[in-house]
């Protein structure tokens, strides 16, 4: 795969872990033990507390928002692309804090969220994202499985004012970059996902748009072969998001280390593929759908806005497996988004309206067919 050109920005080649001496996690917060008010509120969590052993002599990196100065830099209005707007959002992360679309407190915690200034994609800081054991756990069972087990995550979203409508033409584009040490992926991880926005909520009555994305960036490790299989999935009421639309097999050493581009476009509807659209461009290549058949993205009883997450959302591990709750951090930059709807002035959206610094040398995309047996398909 194409590296980043240096272009006047270091390439990230490692990431700063965020994390705890003695390598010590319970559920909600990185602690050195439990007692107190905490220990009371852990019992009553529904999700299990795993106490980790230590890994290493690493220490926490408790200087890492602190090293990086507010230089109150203006984002500059590059291409045209405006800041907060119904039409366009962007954010290079030069500010000491997510821009003022984001959500910061729904499913981040404060320890997940830091800035870097080690490498990056674009500018000078780029977005760490950290999710640990227990951050923002919520509790999930599969009604198609029977599988019941919790989650954690570390996510923006998009905050309420800026929900696209549904039927807009969705653009995102971001840069993410998984440090060589990334533990090994062994379950459900989504790296930023689009979800439609449920039409009421009912405790009593269960709704796929509520808890599935409507379209999810998805990444999956076949860890004795060491291939990373990243995998957009489109949520309806069939159940689809079990089935990927499209895949990028990549052996580990091509995955980690670097900076990949994504580019996002998508079209909700309510249950009608001749209105959906689900297009995915990954290091500037357009990823091609593995079946012809059109692909059904939303919900018929999901609501009319949608909303962009971006971050870590996983599955927690299962006891008594082989699944270890690792740290997982990951680096996101020099996200964009355009709305483009009947009407709209200017020239046509494409993926170059969003897409962020090119790969040089161009990458290519290779085989998938590992990813595609791993994932039950015909080769």
């Amino acid at each position: 795969m194409g590296e980043r050109k240096n272009a006047g920005y270091p390439v990230l080649r490692g990431l700063r872990r965020i994390g705890l001496a003695g390598g010590l996690i319970a559920v909600g917060l990185t602690v050195q033990g439990l007692s107190g008010n905490l220990a009371a509120w852990a019992a009553d969590s529904r999700c299990p507390i795993v106490i980790l052993p230590a890994t290493g002599s690493a220490t926490p990196d408790v200087g890492a928002k602190q090293d990086l100065p507010d230089l109150a830099i203006t984002p500059v209005n590059r291409a045209g692309i405006g800041l907060y707007s119904r039409d366009s959002l962007a954010d290079d992360f030069e500010q000491s804090k997510p821009a003022p679309f984001w959500d910061r407190a729904t499913w981040l915690d404060p320890s997940s969220f830091t800035l870097t200034s080690t490498g990056v994609a674009n500018g000078l800081r780029a977005m760490l994202l950290t999710v640990h054991h227990g951050d923002k756990e919520e509790f999930i069972e599969d009604k198609a499985t029977g599988d019941r087990r919790c989650a954690e995550r570390a996510q923006l979203g998009e905050t309420s004012d800026y929900w696209p409508r549904l039927g807009d033409d969705l653009w995102y584009g971001f840069a993410f970059h998984l440090p060589a040490d990334l533990p090994p992926i062994d379950r459900r991880l989504v790296l930023a996902q689009i979800k439609q926005v449920a039409a009421k909520r009912d405790a009593g009555r269960f709704s796929l748009a509520d808890s599935t994305p409507a379209l999810a960036l998805r990444l999956r490790e076949i860890t004795n072969a060491k291939i990373l299989c990243f995998y957009l999935t489109a949520g309806n009421d069939d159940m689809a998001d079990r089935k990927p639309v499209a895949i990028v097999q990549l052996a580990r050493p091509q995955a980690v280390g670097i900076w990949h581009n994504i580019v996002l476009h998508a079209r909700l509807s309510r249950g009608k593929s001749a209105d959906s659209v689900a297009d995915w461009w990954f290091d500037d290549q357009p990823v091609p759908h593995i079946s012809n058949k059109p692909v059904t993205v939303g919900y018929k009883d999901g609501g009319a806005f949608s909303a962009f997450r971006l971050g870590l959302y996983r599955d927690q591990a299962i006891k008594g497996s082989r699944e270890i709750d690792q740290d997982w951090a990951i680096g996101y930059d020099a996200m964009k988004r355009e709305i483009g709807y009947p009407g709209r002035p200017g020239d046509p959206l494409s993926e170059s309206s969003v897409a962020a610094i090119p790969l040089d040398p161009p990458a290519s995309l290779g085989d998938t067919g590992l990813c595609r047996r791993a994932f039950g398909m015909k080769s």
